[in-house]
């Protein structure tokens, strides 16, 4: 048993994107000399999915291992408009269905007054829970809080 914690998942998905749309472009350019002006298409990035959803899937085939894997946030969008006072996770936007449930951590105060509380942005199994405060950002509690909806 135990648990993998990957911090930060968003730096691998950027890695993973980088080295699997080198290998798209290295291919569709046969070796040549590829453009710089490179522009992947939608589907160029299926390898990169796959490659991605395999570093979230590996720790949790396993029995009695948990994962968890920390993302930057960023500002959130609709279309080219910036959501006032939104911020969104940052990273491979397939992570919410690989795993069982997403947190945010929002900190609040500064120095020595520095605190984290949470909130449970998504729950595959209980989304009734979606929204909910998290008075404190442990496993045990969240476990709890998940666990006690059913």
């Amino acid at each position: 048993g135990g648990t993998v914690f990957i911090d930060t998942a968003t730096e691998v998905d950027d890695l993973v994107q980088i080295v699997k749309l080198e290998e798209v472009r290295v291919h569709k350019y046969h070796g040549k000399n590829a453009a710089e002006d490179f522009q992947p298409a939608a589907f160029d990035y299926g390898a990169r999915n796959e490659e991605i959803g395999n570093v979230y899937r590996a720790p949790l085939q396993r029995r009695g291992i948990n994962a968890v894997f920390a993302h930057k946030s960023k500002q959130k969008y609709e279309g080219k408009d910036a959501v006032p006072d939104a911020i969104e996770m940052a990273g491979w936007k397939g992570a919410p269905h690989e795993v069982q449930a997403m947190v945010q951590a929002i900190r609040t105060g500064s120095g020595a007054n520095v605190a984290f509380r949470g909130r449970l942005s998504y729950s595959r199994m209980w989304p009734q829970l979606e929204g909910i405060a998290l008075d404190e950002l442990s496993y045990e509690y969240l476990y709890a809080v998940i666990d006690g909806a059913g």
